[in-house]
């Protein structure tokens, strides 16, 4: 007979008050029956002479125990089961409970807080390998987590490019490494140069030549040893041109450079002073270049990329001048005072040098004869000129700016005088 939990206490109640039958001390009847991590959890009171406890589920013996208390594993989660508990005495006999209980298993929740770690495979030199969270409250397993290899794991090169002092190879950080060794073999080698061996993750190779392919390789270290490396990648050396030099000619500006070993070509970039992005212009074989497109009073900067084959080299900073046109010349006249000399203001100047020399020599530094430090006057006044004397002048525009001076192109065959005073 099926009875309601209110039933079954009002009933223990009763047999508290009463004398005990010989079924109640052979049957017990369930005091409590819970939902557990485990099972369905089933308790009763202990009955006198009893050997072995008999339980039942939905009329099926499903265990037996000598304790008070029993928990049924095989149950699924929503599931509804009926439990009654039988009893068998020392002397044979042998009595069931007609009282049944009926209980809903719903598992309890669990913030699995209290756990162990359960390795399902260690870690080898160069293998990871697996653990997981076993619940110590309810022996729920949580999802797997990797164990880190013995050494590190292979870092990956991801930027390889041609510096201007040489090849930067950098990779990403590995956990775990205290330093990285970087290798080197040359195109045509099968050696492996190196290690060198660096604390962050970057690298330039400054002993890297001009025209030679490379192959970079990295591996991560840690106390338990080397990791592996993959491999590897490849770049040309491409060195950077230098010693740009630019100077003002009498319609353009002049760049010029070193010429970079195994070198197939130059790409030429401008830019004016103040700007972000650079300008291509040209790309040539030589290692120079006359930009004709310019304009007087402007500051431009030049810079120059190496090119071999497809691969480009990095670029210096550049080399700045003003655009200065050529200071035409209009006459040179003798006075009691001196010679005079004449010329047209140059756009963008801030002062004149002025030469002189006697014959046709060239116009080198000894032949300097001063300086007019304004833009105000066009006129230079030769008081050293001698009575008789045929002097012929040349005038330079320059420009100063802090530490650059641009300096512009001059009339090469000059304007004469003789001082006749």
């Amino acid at each position: 007979m099926k009875k309601t939990l209110s039933f079954v206490l009002a009933m223990l109640m009763l047999v508290s008050v009463f004398t005990v039958t010989s079924f109640a001390a052979l049957a017990p009847e369930i005091t409590e029956i819970t939902s557990t991590f485990d099972g369905v959890s089933i308790s009763w009171a202990k009955s006198d002479d009893v050997t072995t406890y008999v339980v039942y589920r939905n009329g099926v013996v499903i265990g037996t125990t000598v304790e008070c208390n029993f928990i049924d594993t095989s149950v699924e989660e929503n599931s509804k089961y009926v439990y009654s508990v039988g009893a068998q005495a020392a002397d044979g006999s042998y009595e069931k409970s007609d009282v049944e209980f009926d209980v809903v298993y719903i598992r309890p929740y669990c913030a699995h807080t209290d756990y162990e770690y359960v390795v399902d495979y260690p870690a080898t030199v160069f293998k990871a390998g697996l653990k997981h969270k076993h619940c110590k409250a309810c022996g729920f397993d949580l999802p797997g987590e990797v164990i880190k290899q013995l050494v590190t794991e292979t870092p990956v090169i991801n930027y390889l490019s041609n510096g201007i002092n040489g090849v930067k190879v950098a990779w990403n950080a590995v956990d775990g490494a205290t330093a990285y060794y970087v290798y080197r073999r040359a195109g045509g080698s099968t050696k492996w140069e190196g290690p060198y061996i660096v604390k962050d993750e970057a690298f330039e190779d400054t002993t890297a030549k001009s025209g030679v392919y490379y192959k970079y390789a990295v591996r991560a270290l840690n106390a338990a040893g080397l990791s592996a490396y993959n491999g590897g990648k490849v770049i040309r050396r491409v060195a950077t041109p230098e010693n740009i030099t630019v100077a003002n000619g009498t319609n353009a500006i002049a760049v010029k450079w070193n010429a970079v070993q195994n070198a197939t070509s130059y790409r030429v970039y401008r830019k004016v002073v103040g700007d972000d992005a650079w300008t291509y212009l040209k790309t040539v074989k030589t290692n120079s270049f006359i930009d004709k497109d310019v304009e007087s009073g402007v500051d431009y900067i030049y810079t120059v990329r190496a090119l071999s084959g497809k691969i480009y080299s990095n670029f210096l900073p550049g080399a700045q001048i003003r655009r200065l046109d050529i200071a035409k010349l209009n006459t040179a006249k003798s006075t009691t005072e001196g010679i005079y000399v004449d010329f047209e203001p140059v756009e963008g100047a801030t002062g004149y040098n002025i030469y002189r020399k006697v014959g046709n020599g060239a116009w080198t530094s000894s032949t300097y004869l001063g300086a007019i430090k304004t833009t105000r006057s066009h006129t230079y006044l030769d008081v050293s000129a001698e009575k008789g004397v045929t002097y012929t002048y040349t005038v330079k525009a320059y420009h100063k700016d802090g530490s650059v001076t641009s300096v512009g192109s001059y009339v090469a065959k000059g304007i004469s005088c003789k001082d006749v005073y």
